[in-house]
């Protein structure tokens, strides 16, 4: 008896401490189990909560290997118990500002202060003018190819669970854990993807034939090595590195050659 009351207690403790980590990772978590009645598809969960169907669905998901919601005939049910261990926890307030009000007031504060030691160098303000330009050119490219993928699985159900990789989604996972910057504002898991994870999703075998109504170049091999060409450029920017002067001339292009493959 004593034995059953402390396998209990440790179950307890074990519920408790999933629920924490749950609302932690997903500050709206409660707010979508509470509707989870076994009885609700989650994609009229996702309206009514107002969020994207695949984050939902991933939100879900996650709730069920936390043994927070079950899943029985496509629909989640929330797990008896559980409410009382879910608190609803406000999303850390992101402070936006932009790359040029950064770069003016730093510019501005060395001007205005002749005796400060460090200075910023006119060729790193340069440097970081064209890095703007590079990065424009990769951030218009990476969003754009998550769209399409969003937009040719639109009828799909459990998109991410269904279509993307186990080592994609083992990744994703890390970085959702590891983040530091998690109050970024994010649709569903495609955010946490980089360029190479999209053309992965892209040409995997069972999801090609789902793009070619999208494309302009459908041989495969060729589709992915104009994107193999661009992901040098693609990590150099997304790191800060400064780009040779030959790859700056060529990093526009190549995401440009990217963008016109599709139609």
């Amino acid at each position: 008896m004593e034995l059953k009351i402390k396998v209990k207690l440790m179950q307890i403790q074990d519920l408790k401490t999933n629920a924490t980590d749950f609302t932690t990772e997903y500050p709206r978590g409660k707010e979508i189990l509470q509707k989870a009645d076994g009885k609700t598809h989650y994609l009229k969960i996702a309206k009514d909560v107002g969020l994207n169907a695949n984050l939902v669905s991933t939100i879900l998901n996650k709730a069920k290997r936390y043994g927070l919601a079950e899943k029985k005939n496509g629909f989640f049910k929330r797990a008896k118990g559980v409410a009382g261990y879910l608190t609803v926890r406000k999303p850390r307030q992101s402070n936006k500002v932009s790359s040029e009000k950064v770069a003016t007031y730093i510019i501005s504060k060395q001007k205005n202060n002749a005796e400060n030691k460090f200075k910023v160098s006119t060729t790193l303000n340069n440097n970081a003018t064209k890095m703007m330009r590079a990065y424009k050119a990769l951030y218009i490219t990476e969003n754009y190819l998550r769209d399409l993928i969003r937009e040719a699985f639109k009828n799909e159900t459990d998109l991410w669970e269904k279509r993307v990789n186990p080592t994609i989604k083992s990744n994703v996972e890390k970085a959702q854990k590891n983040s530091s910057y998690t109050a970024a504002e994010r649709k569903d898991n495609l955010e946490y993807t980089h360029l190479g994870d999209l053309k992965t999703i892209i040409i995997a075998k069972n999801n090609w034939p789902l793009f070619l109504p999208y494309l302009n170049q459908t041989e495969k091999r060729k589709f992915e090595m104009k994107i193999d060409d661009a992901i040098p450029s693609r990590n150099a920017t997304a790191h800060c590195t400064l780009l040779t002067d030959l790859d700056y001339k060529e990093v526009e292009i190549r995401f440009r050659d990217i963008i016109k493959m599709f139609k």
